[in-house]
């Protein structure tokens, strides 16, 4: 326990101390320096190594072993064995039966060389989309530098490398959808949004709202490749394949959170409160009970309809805004995905690397003149950055602290929801008119 303390403590250290240097170091006449450049991939290499190595799994490439590669090896057997992975439920393939064959050239691997090559992979797609982010919108080299480092220091990031999870992966084509749609590419981005939507289905969020805000070509390219997807993976698998899928792996998520330490949704937040240290960790399905469920439900419908209504009524905003500031269509991609994140059932820690788009915005704001304006922004916007980049540690209390075990279960836990939850709140602050 105590040893979770000190890696929470350090990280918090070095991720600020290495923030403050890159702040204070960055003027205007060293950022070309290649002092400057050296030292900003020495700390932000030293950040990765000593995050990854506080992480959790204390086993590496859990979900790839488990999920993603079987799902590999199986369809490299035969269709029919993929079916019983569906049985393991968190612990096996859970993704539409056609992205299997996503994985099969692993299979032809041995363990270790696909793990390698997977993570290989990842951490290209990690760095193409801070590429990205940096070109696409257009930081100078010291805001590059900052985000640099909150790519390194992010616990969600790493912990989906250590994982073998595949969230990371996302955060290029994410990035890259982003500027399609504020450059008008709707038909791309739907596309894109629609490949990702197949992948991980709390992006289905997108589609529903470019649709009823009337963008119909992002909807349009989004509904095409799901369709296609999903008529691939019946002709392949068939009906009753999809039937079983669906029982197993979506309905019983969808409806009910788990207590785990390392799910950050609403629903989970709200079940942590009334099951306190003893769900922490539980990664079975438990339905909310009493006050929970109302409170749960009421959480998220006002989070949904205030955004939606947010979005609506200011529309018309971005004209007025600087262009430092996130245009509109970047935050309302980000706010969508913001929701989508907080408010599914089953949203894993590493669900969070996806803030680091936010980030990127909030450090391209740090080169804006008047920055010094608006407190309460940056006030939101250093404390998301800091609360969505805690490492993912598992804390086990010892019995005879049972009242601290309690509030960290029911508090401590969740404040990467709260970093969450930060983003959206600053996301908002973003869209006010200047005075």
């Amino acid at each position: 326990m105590m040893g979770a303390w000190l890696a929470h403590s350090v990280h918090l250290l070095a991720f600020a101390a290495g923030l403050a240097v890159l702040l204070a170091w960055g003027t205007r006449e060293r950022q070309g320096t290649a002092a400057f450049a050296i030292g900003a991939l020495a700390m932000a290499g030293l950040m990765a190594v000593a995050v990854f190595a506080m992480s959790d799994p204390k086993g590496l490439f859990e979900d790839f072993r488990e999920a993603y590669l079987e799902g590999g090896i199986a369809v490299r057997e035969s269709r029919e064995a993929l079916a019983p992975l569906f049985e393991k439920g968190i612990n096996g393939f859970v993704n539409l039966p056609i992205v299997a064959y996503l994985f099969w050239p692993f299979a032809f691997l041995p363990f270790k060389a696909s793990a390698v090559l997977f993570s290989l992979i990842g951490l290209a797609c990690a760095f193409g989309a801070w590429v990205t982010l940096v070109r696409g919108l257009e930081l100078q080299r010291r805001s590059a530098a900052l985000l640099l480092l909150a790519f390194a220091a992010s616990g969600p990031l790493i912990y989906s490398v250590r994982e073998g999870n595949i969230s990371h992966f996302l955060l290029w084509p994410l990035a890259v959808a982003m500027l399609q749609l504020r450059r008008g590419q709707d038909l791309r981005a739907g596309c894109l949004l629609g490949a990702l939507a197949v992948i991980k289905l709390p992006f289905l969020l997108f589609g529903v709202y470019y649709f009823l805000r009337g963008r119909w070509r992002v909807a349009l390219g989004g509904a095409v490749v799901c369709a296609l997807a999903v008529l691939a993976s019946l002709a392949v698998f068939g009906w009753e394949t999809h039937v079983r899928w669906y029982e197993l792996c979506i309905k019983p998520y969808g409806q009910d959170p788990m207590p785990a330490f390392n799910v950050q949704s609403i629903q989970a937040f709200v079940l942590r409160l009334q099951v306190g240290a003893q769900g922490l960790f539980l990664w079975e399905v438990t339905p909310l009970s009493g006050w929970g469920k109302p409170l749960s439900a009421a959480w998220v419908v006002l989070l949904y309809a205030g955004v939606f209504l947010w979005l609506w009524r200011t529309r018309s905003v971005a004209a007025a805004l600087p262009a430092s500031r996130p245009s509109g269509s970047d935050t309302e991609f980000m706010l969508v995905l913001a929701l989508a994140c907080v408010t599914s059932p089953l949203s894993w820690s590493h669900y969070f690397c996806w803030f680091l788009l936010p980030a990127a915005h909030f450090f391209q704001r740090l080169d804006e003149p008047a920055i010094g304006t608006d407190r309460m922004a940056q006030v939101l916007g250093w404390f998301a950055l800091v609360a969505t980049s805690i490492p993912v540690i598992s804390i086990r209390w010892p019995p005879q602290l049972p009242a601290l075990a309690e509030a960290y279960a029911r508090t401590g836990t969740s404040l990467v929801l709260a970093g969450g939850l930060a983003w959206m709140a600053w996301l908002a602050c973003q869209r006010r008119p200047p005075a």
